[in-house]
């Protein structure tokens, strides 16, 4: 069976005005050094390692060589073109490509340990193949897996796609946004390209629904760099408005009581929660109704080619595939919540109170409802 995969830019085509992205992928993919590029783009250090950084590669300690590394010529379009906002992120591309890699696989019938045997792989590598959140495998190790899994062409050509694509860099980085740590960018990357967002708050207001100053206190609280917390939090909020995105929250009645940031920025925040409310998309599980779940907040997503995602604010952790019993939480709590002329009362109670306090204090989440500021 004949592989036809993508093909890459070499370090014989880089030039000194080659865009950044190309010189990313013959870093990445084509396995040259820092060194090698400075030679064949006959510029300095300096500014090789700049375009390097703005286009989000992922460097490599000085002088060593990538694990894998391809030979070729990537289209220039693929690695330059932005993220369209309709268009799924690589976060979420490279979450598919894992799930359709371990599709073929169960549907060939074998175990990983089978499968890495005859690609001839150690185990750990396969295991890795069909985890999002590791480094993209070789364009070798893919064709030689679609061969074992005996995979037509058209999935090789979705799978070679999705390989791709998955590894350009995810929308705030084409917007100049910084976002570190691995957790963070999946959950971003996953959670804004949902068509849908179910969600329970008992303590903060979700991210997607703060205010720009709500946004900057939680930051500045947890150590976070506010402005750029701000800015990503900004952009989600934008792209999630763009595509379309249906929202759906119950939020604990603390969660419009504790006054964040002060009575100014607290009540912002509410004047944004009540426009959600009076388009029916908010509810408030109200104290007096005597309800409180065990459960600590969560986000129920629909994102296109992962079905259903869960993700925990707490912890920061995404999980797939699975069939998970917080949709009946969600349905239940959405029936205790007070319905939406009730819920506008409650907010608008909780605006009049923010008149009458002098302090600002913010307390992390811990056991809602055992502190009211402004009353009950």
């Amino acid at each position: 069976m004949t592989v036809n995969a993508p093909t890459f830019p070499t370090l014989a085509d880089l030039c000194p005005d080659s865009p950044a992205a190309d010189l990313r992928v013959v870093y990445e993919h084509g396995g040259a050094t820092v060194a090698e590029l400075i030679t064949a783009t006959g510029t300095s250090r300096a500014k090789v390692e700049d375009k390097l950084r703005r286009a989000g590669t992922r460097m490599r300690p000085p002088g060593r060589r990538p694990t894998h590394s391809v030979r070729g010529r990537l289209s220039p379009a693929a690695t330059t073109q932005p993220c369209a906002v309709s268009a799924p992120s690589p976060i979420v591309l490279r979450h598919v490509f894992a799930r359709r890699i371990r599709e073929l696989r169960v549907q060939a019938g074998l175990t990983q340990s089978q499968a890495a045997r005859r690609a001839e792989v150690a185990y750990s590598t396969l295991s890795r193949v069909e985890n999002p959140q590791t480094p993209l495998i070789g364009v070798s190790l893919l064709g030689k897996l679609c061969q074992l899994y005996d995979a037509s062409s058209s999935v090789r050509g979705e799978l070679f796609a999705l390989w791709q694509d998955s590894d350009l860099p995810p929308w705030w980085e084409h917007q100049n946004l910084r976002v570190s740590a691995e957790d963070e960018r999946t959950a971003l990357g996953v959670r804004a390209d949902a068509q849908r967002v179910h969600g329970w708050a008992e303590a903060l207001v979700p991210e997607l629904l703060r205010t720009a100053d709500y946004t900057r206190v939680i930051a500045d609280a947890m150590g976070v760099e506010p402005q750029m917390a701000v800015a990503v939090c900004s952009a989600a909020q934008r792209r999630a408005r763009q595509r379309g995105v249906e929202q759906r929250y119950v939020v604990d009645e603390t969660v419009i009581r504790r006054p964040v940031g002060g009575p100014q920025v607290m009540a912002d925040q509410i004047s944004v929660l009540r426009g959600l409310a009076a388009q029916g998309r908010l509810r408030v599980l109200a104290w007096e109704s005597g309800h409180y779940p065990l459960d600590s907040a969560f986000e129920l997503c629909s994102v296109p080619g992962l079905d259903t995602v869960l993700y925990h604010p707490r912890a920061r952790t995404i999980h797939t595939g699975g069939a998970f019993g917080h949709h009946d939480v969600f349905i239940r709590l959405w029936g205790q919540a007070e319905e939406e002329s009730a819920t506008l009362a409650l907010l608008d109670d909780a605006h009049t109170r923010l008149s009458a306090t002098t302090t600002a204090t913010l307390r992390l989440p811990g056991r809602p409802g055992l502190d009211r500021p402004g009353g009950a």
